[in-house]
């Protein structure tokens, strides 16, 4: 069976054009034991050894497929000596032959840790879990937990390697988010010499040098495209540049991209980088930054009169049409650097407070928006104009004047409030399994490593994945399919066509491209679809969106996470007051108590552990 398979797979064995087999194939034929057990090793351990790159990754990936079958096959493999090989290829195999290497640990780790640990593999397994190909890193995380599982020494081994940060950091992440513009750099001409990565590498460690907060250039990815920028009358080349970067879940990333966005020193780093990598389109002046942008909003109050509100919510054609009144007005206002679309509004009954929120469109400084409602006086006289007339709209419930009692009056606008937009990036949800079971099974028994589980910021981490989930983050990146940091429409189609999607697509396009710039951005794409799922979970969505959010949920199966992550948090906490006291404050309490439905067993078993621990202090701390 195996030599069949390598024969499938492996590329030195493949049979020869003319339809025989070649040399090495006749060989490992001739030479095919009577039974699994006598010496049905020595060709992949060859391979392993002396083999090309494709044939090694090809070795690894049959011994993968292998050891998953059974533990007699597990320990055959472990016994012919290919442990050392394959902890070997984590050092040295290209990423496809890394990541079915550490499948094959993965798996042996589940009965075979002595082995594994006195062949050197933890130190390795804990580099592989910053790796930036997410199979990598979860096979790593798979091995290392499966290692914990035991032993309390190799529980100890992992801790001071220095696993608990890279496990945390793989469950959840914040994203600082930042879109720069870059005259005189021309991408097309990059490209066509082979200089973009040496381009995008020093915007990333440009950046990485200014966040700090232990921030590789690998935790930041970059999303190009080619623009023009006006220098002097001239239309120049530039490059538009979305910058994503990952920071832990204790950073205050909004503070971050403030700082990204004010700082002066970022734009000076930058040019001179680029100067010095000789990246500058026309060397006779040097590349200038044209703006940095950061995702935020800006919000601010006003209080209307002449409304009769309980009129107003009783009908919602009604409630659209004065909504739409504020967002024109408002928009007018502050002119052409937003759009209608760009404009929320909401309010209470029983309240005359308007509360207004703009987004700006992403190539748009929201501290611009700010400057202008500042520098405005006129803005509840255009909000009035508005609805002038609209009293004689009709006495009936089909016009605005229905719910007018007099002239629309606008007082007691507040000062516009600017606020960062920050979104947390999870793992794909393998990873973010592998690495709660990880975290699960180290703090076993040990009240060092509760402790220092819970200081690295693993409690909010792990409640925050006992919540109903969908990978927005990682569904975005899949549509967009260029990197461009946008989807087009036709990439929204070919996206949603491949996650198997039979309703409307147009509808859902409309809804997503909120500025109507023809790309949904990351923040539109991240913001409309948070706010769904919250009106959703509240039993309030409706509309295509809504009916969306229920499709990609179904796709997703979150039982085995929570297993994962009510099990840490139960093991978290025993016999630890402080950690229990970390976890009740951490808002776990309540998503326990929601799983106590769960369907799966093993779910519920974890969670009635946890809450068995917590209940009690949780009830106290309530009177």
């Amino acid at each position: 069976w195996l030599h069949l398979a390598l024969r499938t797979c492996i590329p030195e064995l493949q049979p020869t054009s003319r339809g025989g087999h070649s040399k090495r194939t006749q060989l490992v034929l001739s030479n095919r034991p009577s039974t699994m057990s006598e010496g049905w090793s020595e060709r992949p351990l060859d391979l392993l050894q002396t083999g090309t790159p494709d044939g090694k990754m090809w070795a690894a990936s049959s011994l993968r497929n292998l050891a998953a079958t059974s533990a007699e096959h597990r320990a055959q493999i472990v016994d012919s000596g290919a442990v050392p090989l394959l902890i070997q290829l984590l050092s040295s195999g290209t990423d496809e032959a890394i990541e079915e290497a550490g499948g094959v640990l993965r798996a042996l780790a589940v009965n075979h840790q002595d082995a594994i640990v006195r062949a050197g593999a933890i130190p390795i397994l804990i580099e592989l879990l910053h790796s930036p190909r997410s199979g990598i890193a979860e096979q790593a995380a798979g091995a290392l937990m499966h290692l914990a599982s035991e032993s309390a020494r190799f529980r100890r081994k992992i801790v001071v390697g220095g696993a608990l940060p890279a496990l945390v950091k793989m469950i959840r992440s914040k994203i600082v988010m930042a879109t720069i513009v870059i005259n005189n750099v021309d991408l097309e001409l990059l490209e066509s010499r082979g200089l973009v990565e040496k381009f995008e590498e020093v915007l990333q460690q440009t950046i990485a040098d200014k966040v700090g907060h232990q921030v590789e250039p690998a935790d930041i990815s970059l999303g190009l495209a080619a623009t023009f920028v006006r220098h002097q009358a001239v239309q120049a080349p530039g490059i538009w540049a979305h910058c994503t970067v990952n920071v832990h879940s204790s950073v205050d990333a909004g503070a971050i991209q403030a700082q990204l966005r004010a700082s002066a020193d970022v734009s000076k780093a930058l040019v001179d980088g680029l100067k010095r990598a000789g990246l500058v389109h026309n060397p006779l002046r040097p590349a200038k930054v044209e703006s940095i942008t950061t995702p935020a909003t800006v919000s601010f109050t006003m209080r209307i009169g002449g409304v009769d509100f309980i009129k107003l919510f009783a009908d919602e054609k009604l409630l659209d049409d004065f909504r739409s009144r504020i967002q024109s007005a408002v928009a007018a206002e502050v002119g052409t650097i937003i759009l209608q679309r760009s404009v929320s509004v909401s309010l209470e009954l029983g309240s005359d407070v308007v509360k207004c929120r703009i987004t700006p469109p992403g190539s748009t400084d929201a501290s611009l928006v700010v400057l202008y409602l500042n520098s405005t006086t006129s803005l509840g006289e255009t909000v009035a104009k508005h609805f002038e007339g609209g009293e004689n709209e009709g006495s009936t419930e089909e016009g605005i004047g229905y719910a007018l009692t007099g002239p629309v009056t606008v007082a007691d606008i507040s000062e516009p409030i600017l606020k960062e937009m920050t979104y947390s990036r999870t793992g794909s949800r393998a990873q973010q399994t592998q690495a709660a079971g990880a975290l699960k099974n180290l703090v076993v028994g040990d009240i060092d490593n509760q402790d220092a589980v819970v200081s690295q910021g693993a409690v909010p981490a792990l409640t925050g994945l006992l919540e109903p989930h969908v990978p927005f983050g990682d569904i975005f990146s899949k549509f967009d399919s260029d990197s461009s940091g946008g989807i087009t429409e036709p990439e929204l189609a070919l996206g949603l066509k491949r996650l198997g999607w039979l309703g409307p697509v147009h509808e859902i396009w409309i809804e997503l491209d909120q500025d109507r710039s023809g790309a949904i951005t990351f923040e539109e794409f991240v913001d409309r679809l948070s706010d769904e799922m919250d009106e959703a979970l509240e039993g309030k969505g409706k509309g295509v969106v809504t009916d969306f959010l229920v499709f990609l949920q179904g796709l997703y199966d979150d039982s085995l996470i929570h297993e994962q992550a009510a099990g840490a948090l139960r093991n978290i906490t025993v016999g630890n007051v402080a950690a229990i006291e970390a976890v009740i404050e951490g808002g776990a309490m309540l998503p326990l108590i929601d799983l106590m439905q769960s369907k799966e067993t093993s779910v519920r078993e974890n969670v009635n552990g946890a809450l068995h621990i917590l209940a009690k202090p949780w009830a106290a701390k309530m009177v």
